[in-house]
């Protein structure tokens, strides 16, 4: 099954590697794109416990009331979209973290690259 570009499967090969420990995960890892790059950062990687939290999540980010980046970029004046959703845990969320490649998870982001690539043919 495959759930936000993230299949579970590749989630259970992790897991037998002792890298993710939790595959059925109640929880929601989410990505959060940023209007405008602040500084280095364009993205953010965060989780709730239980994915009918998110909603309340993603609403504190936007007020301010969330990850220190995410009230640092709506200060000044950045918007965040709620791009791609994957199941799991903090786990799943340090292993996307760690691998510091968001932009390659991004939509918004693959999308400008390919559109990026097909001008420079």
């Amino acid at each position: 099954m495959k759930t936000g570009g993230f299949s579970m499967s590749s989630v259970k090969q992790k897991q037998s590697k002792g890298k993710v420990a939790d595959a059925v995960a109640t929880g929601t890892v989410y990505l959060l794109h940023f209007s405008e790059a602040y500084h280095h950062a364009r993205h953010y990687i965060g989780s709730v416990e239980e994915a009918a939290h998110l909603d309340v999540r993603i609403e504190q980010h936007r007020n301010g009331r969330g990850a220190r980046l995410c009230a640092v970029v709506v200060a000044e004046g950045v918007e965040l979209q709620l791009v791609r959703t994957w199941p799991g845990d903090r786990k799943v969320e340090r292993h996307l973290k760690n691998k510091k490649n968001a932009p390659k998870l991004c939509p918004i982001c693959r999308e400008n690259q390919e559109r990026a690539g097909h001008r420079k043919r």
